[in-house]
C-alpha cells in the first residue's frame, strides 16, 4: 500500500468587526500577503491588515486577515 501526500488547502477569512467573510485563495503557490494584495481592491481594509494563520481546521488551513485600522498603540 502506498502513501499519498497531498497538501491542504488554505481558507482566507477576512475578519472585520463581528463580520467573517471568506474569501477564495486565488493561487495556491502564493504567500498569504501575495493574497491580500490581489484582493485590495475588492476589500480596501485588507490595506492595513495583518495575517494571522489561526491551524487546520476541517482539513484546511485557516489564516485570517484582520485590520488593523481603528485600534490605539
Amino acid at each position: 500500500m502506498a502513501i499519498q501526500v497531498t497538501g491542504l488547502s488554505r481558507t482566507f477569512i477576512l475578519k472585520n468587526r463581528n463580520e467573517e467573510i471568506p474569501i477564495q485563495d486565488p493561487n495556491p503557490d502564493w504567500p498569504p500577503e501575495r493574497v491580500m494584495s490581489y484582493y485590495e481592491d475588492t476589500y480596501p481594509e485588507l490595506v492595513n491588515s495583518t495575517v494571522q494563520n489561526k491551524g487546520i481546521e476541517n482539513d484546511q488551513v485557516v489564516i485570517w486577515f484582520k485590520p488593523t485600522i481603528g485600534t490605539k498603540g
